[in-house]
C-alpha cells in the first residue's frame, strides 16, 4: 500500500495551490453563506423599515424602540398612581408619548433635532421631574421595584434605561416649549370641550344606505379599474382609532395581510380559582384572619349612650367637634389631634413614637405633611424623608404612652392563640367572626398571585413541555426536508401528539382559530392576552404573535384580562400577498361602484332632509316609519359609566344606538343642529348617510353655558381642549422636523392615533 504522504510529496504544489483557493473561498464566501443560512430568520426580522438622515432604521431597532416607550409609559402610569396613593401633592402630570410605530420615530427625530440646537437636559433635571410626578413620596426601592416586572430582549430594566428616556422625553419638551407650546386654553376651545362632554341630546335618525345606490353606477372601464387597484393594491383593509374608538375608514384594501392560526388549551379562572381554594387550609385562613383583623371591622350603628346627632340642630356649630376629638383622645390617648392630620391619611398601626425633647427631634418625629417633608438629597430620585419611628424608650414614656403600648402589644400575644368564635371588641371595635368572613378569606388567598401562577403551571406547564418537544422534532424533520430532500425522502412527518389525555381530566379547554389577520385575532379574547416573556408580562399575544418572533408549535403562557390562561402556538401561517387584479376583479370592482354611490346617496339624503324640514313634522311622519328611529340620549365625547372619567382616563366618542361607526364628522354634523332642525350626518366608513332631526337637548345650551362660566365644572373641558391644541402643535411639529429630516417608510407603519 502507498504511503499517503508520498503520494502528498509528490504532489504538494498543487495542493498547496489548492488550500490557497478553498481558503480564499472560504473567507469570502463561508462566512457569509454560513450567516445566510443560520440567520435567515434574523435577517428577515432586520430588514430596514425606514430611512432618514440620520441613518437608516431597521425592524428589529424599532421593536426595541417602540418597547421602550411603552415600558417607559408604564413605569411613569405606576409611579405616578403610587405615589398618588402615598399622599403626594403633584406640580405636573407625567408626559406620555404615543407608542406606536410612527409616533416613536416622530419621537426619535424630534430628539435628535433637539440635540442639534444645543439642548440639555441634565440628571437634576430628570430627578425633579420624577419628584414633580410622584409629589416626592417615593423612595428609589420603589422605583427599582416598579422595575424588576420589566425586561428587553431578555434583560432587565435599568434605572439607567428610564433616565435615557426620560432624558429624551423632557429634551421633546423643550424642543416643542420653545416653538410657543400652548400652556392656556381660550374660552372658546373650553367651551366647545364643554359642550361635547356634557351636551346631551336624543335624534331621530333615517338611514340612506350607500349599498342602495350601487347598481345606479355604471361599470368602470378596463383604464379605470387598473388605475383604482394600483391605488389601493399594497394596503390591507385598514381599522383607525378614533378618541379611544376603533372603527373602519371608507377606503378600500387589496392587500391580503400575513394570516395565521392557532391552537390552545385554556385554564378558565373559574377552574383555577375553583381548584386553589380546595387546598386552601383552615390554619391559612385562620392566620390571615388574626393577621389582616382590622379589615373585618363591623360597620356598626353609634352606640345607645351617645346621644344622636339633631339633624334639626345648626350644622355650623364647632363646639360639638371639639368635643368629639376630646373624647376620642380619651380611647386612643396616642392619636395625633385630628387638625395635624392629612385629610386622607389613613390610620395608622404603628407603635407610638416616643416624646420628643428637643425642637430638632419634634421636627424629625412629627408626621409632616407630603408637601412639607424634606427636599431629597442631590443625586436620588423622589426620594420623601419618611424615616419610621425609632423604639420609644421607658424612660420618656408618659403613663398614657405606657397603657397604650401595653395595650397594643397584648393584642398580637392574645392572636397567637386559636382565633375567637364570636365578635371580639377592641378599644370599642368590634370584628366579624371568623365563621363569617372565612369563604371570603379562602377566596382571597386562593387568588393570591403566586397561587394562580403555581396553579396555571401545574395544569399547562405539561402541555406547553410535550408541545416544545413536538415543535423541535419537527424543526429538525423541516430541516432536514429543505437542507436534504432526497435522503429525507422517506422520513416520516412527526405526529401531533395528542393532548385529550392531558386537559379532560382537569377540565381544560382544547380549541383552535381557524386563519386569521392580526386584526380577527386582536378583537378575540386571546388575542387580549398578555404574553409572559422571559417570565414577566410584555405584550398582547395578538402582537407577538403577528411580530415575527413566534415560530410553529412553540408553545407560550398568556393570561387574558378576566384571568383566564392560555398555551398556544401556532399551527399555520400565510405571507402578505399583493393578490392580481384578475384574480379580484370582481371585489375591485363592488369597491370601485361603492365610492361612486356614495354621492349619490348623500344627495338623496339632503333631498330627504329639506323635504321634513319642510314638514316641521318627526322623521317616522315625513319620512316613513319603516326606517326611521330614535336614540337613546347621547354625548360627543363620554368617560363611560364612571363618573368624572378617573384619573388619568381620556375621554372617548360616544356610542349612537343603531348608528355604526359614528366619527368625529357625523358627531359635529349633529351636533351643530338646534331642536327640531334636520340635517346629514354620514358614518365613519361613509357606508350610511343619516337624516338627522334633533328631538331636544336635554339642558337648553344657555343653562349649558352658565355651567361653564362658574369655571369650577369646566375643568375637565379645558383640560381636553389643552390637550387638543397641544396635540396641534405637536402634529405639526412632528411633521416638519420629519420632512427636514427625509423620513421615508419602507412600509406601512402603526400610525399615530387621530
Amino acid at each position: 500500500m502507498a504511503n499517503p504522504f508520498r503520494i502528498f510529496r509528490k504532489h504538494q504544489r498543487w495542493f498547496i495551490a489548492a488550500a490557497g483557493l478553498m481558503a480564499i473561498f472560504a473567507f469570502v464566501f463561508v462566512d457569509p453563506l454560513t450567516n445566510i443560512i443560520q440567520g435567515n430568520a434574523a435577517a428577515s426580522q432586520d430588514a430596514p423599515v425606514a430611512t432618514t438622515t440620520y441613518g437608516t432604521i431597521r425592524d428589529h431597532q424599532l421593536f426595541r424602540m417602540v418597547m421602550k416607550r411603552r415600558i417607559l409609559n408604564e413605569f411613569l402610569d405606576s409611579a405616578w398612581r403610587l405615589g398618588y396613593q402615598a399622599g403626594g401633592r403633584y406640580e405636573r402630570r407625567p408626559i406620555r408619548f404615543a407608542d406606536t410605530e410612527q409616533g416613536v420615530v416622530e419621537h426619535y427625530l424630534l430628539t435628535k433635532k433637539a440635540e442639534e440646537l444645543g439642548m440639555v437636559i441634565s440628571d437634576r433635571m430628570v430627578n425633579d421631574y420624577l419628584k414633580q410626578i410622584t409629589g416626592n413620596s417615593l423612595r428609589p426601592e420603589k422605583f427599582h421595584e416598579i422595575l424588576s416586572g420589566y425586561a428587553l430582549d431578555g434583560q432587565r430594566v435599568t434605572m439607567a434605561m428610564v433616565f435615557e428616556g426620560l432624558r429624551n422625553d423632557l429634551l421633546v419638551s423643550k424642543l416643542i416649549a420653545s416653538f410657543g407650546f400652548p400652556y392656556a386654553v381660550p374660552p372658546g376651545e373650553a367651551w366647545d370641550y364643554y359642550r361635547r362632554l356634557n351636551d346631551v341630546i336624543q335624534a331621530e335618525l333615517y338611514p340612506v344606505p350607500v349599498a342602495d345606490f350601487v347598481d345606479q353606477t355604471p361599470d368602470p372601464s378596463d383604464a379605470e379599474l387598473q388605475k383604482f387597484y394600483d391605488r389601493f393594491k399594497d394596503t390591507e383593509k385598514l381599522r383607525y382609532r378614533v378618541f379611544d374608538v376603533e372603527m373602519e375608514g371608507p377606503d378600500p384594501g387589496f392587500l391580503k395581510p400575513r394570516r395565521a392560526a392557532f391552537a390552545y388549551a385554556k385554564a378558565p379562572a373559574e377552574l383555577v380559582a375553583k381548584l386553589n381554594e380546595a387546598e386552601v387550609t383552615e390554619q391559612e385562613i385562620a392566620d390571615y384572619y388574626q393577621d389582616n383583623r382590622e379589615r373585618f371591622i363591623k360597620a356598626s350603628l353609634l352606640p345607645d349612650d351617645e346621644p344622636v346627632e339633631d339633624e334639626s340642630a345648626p350644622a355650623t356649630e364647632t363646639e360639638p367637634e371639639a368635643e368629639s376629638q376630646e373624647s376620642a383622645q380619651e380611647e386612643a390617648p396616642t392619636a395625633e389631634p385630628a387638625d395635624e392630620q392629612p385629610a386622607t391619611e389613613a390610620p395608622t398601626t404603628e407603635e407610638p413614637a416616643e416624646t420628643p425633647t428637643t425642637a430638632e427631634e419634634a421636627a424629625t418625629d412629627t408626621a409632616v405633611p407630603a408637601e412639607t417633608k424634606a427636599a431629597p438629597t442631590e443625586g436620588q430620585f423622589n426620594v420623601a424623608d419618611s424615616e419610621t419611628a425609632t423604639e420609644p424608650q421607658p424612660a420618656d414614656e408618659t403613663p398614657e404612652e405606657t397603657e397604650a403600648s401595653e395595650v397594643e402589644t397584648a393584642e398580637p400575644e392574645a392572636s397567637e392563640t386559636e382565633a375567637p368564635d364570636a365578635a371580639e371588641t377592641s378599644e370599642g371595635l368590634e370584628y366579624e367572626p371568623l365563621e363569617n368572613v372565612a369563604d371570603e378569606i379562602r377566596s382571597l388567598l386562593a387568588s393570591q398571585n403566586d397561587r394562580l401562577e403555581q396553579r396555571r403551571e401545574a395544569l399547562l406547564g405539561p402541555i406547553a413541555e410535550v408541545m416544545s418537544g413536538y415543535a423541535i422534532r419537527r424543526a429538525k424533520w423541516r430541516t432536514a426536508q429543505e437542507d436534504q430532500p432526497e435522503d429525507a425522502a422517506d422520513l416520516p412527518e412527526p405526529e401531533r401528539p395528542d393532548l385529550k389525555p392531558l386537559t379532560d381530566p382537569h377540565g381544560l379547554e382544547l380549541n383552535a382559530t381557524k386563519i386569521v389577520t392580526y386584526f380577527q385575532l386582536r378583537d378575540m379574547s386571546l388575542g387580549q392576552a398578555l404574553v409572559l416573556v422571559e417570565g414577566q408580562r410584555s405584550e398582547l399575544f395578538s402582537n407577538y404573535a403577528f411580530g415575527g418572533r413566534m415560530s410553529p408549535f412553540k408553545p407560550m403562557l398568556t393570561v387574558d384580562r378576566d384571568g383566564n390562561a392560555y398555551v398556544v402556538w401556532k399551527t399555520e401561517e400565510a405571507a402578505e400577498e399583493v393578490p392580481k387584479l384578475d384574480e379580484i376583479r370582481d371585489q375591485v370592482v363592488a369597491a370601485w361602484k361603492t365610492a361612486k354611490a356614495r354621492p349619490l346617496a348623500q344627495a338623496h339624503a339632503k333631498q330627504l332632509a329639506e323635504q321634513a324640514e319642510k314638514s316641521g313634522k318627526p322623521l317616522s311622519e315625513a319620512l316613513g316609519e319603516e326606517k326611521a328611529f330614535t336614540t337613546e340620549p347621547f354625548t360627543w365625547l363620554t368617560y363611560g359609566p364612571v363618573p368624572g372619567g378617573g384619573q388619568g382616563r381620556r375621554p372617548r366618542l360616544s356610542v349612537v344606538d343603531g348608528v355604526e361607526g359614528a366619527g368625529p364628522e357625523f358627531m359635529q354634523a349633529i351636533f351643530e343642529l338646534e331642536d327640531a332642525q334636520v340635517g346629514v350626518a354620514v358614518n365613519h366608513a361613509e357606508s350610511v348617510a343619516y337624516v338627522v332631526r334633533v328631538a331636544e337637548h336635554d339642558v337648553p345650551l344657555e343653562t349649558l353655558r352658565a355651567r361653564f362660566l362658574r369655571l369650577q365644572e369646566s375643568g375637565p373641558a379645558q383640560q381636553m381642549a389643552l390637550q387638543s391644541l397641544q396635540a396641534e402643535v405637536l402634529t405639526s411639529l412632528a411633521e416638519s422636523v420629519s420632512q427636514e429630516a427625509r423620513l421615508d417608510w419602507l412600509r406601512t407603519p402603526d400610525e399615530r392615533e387621530e
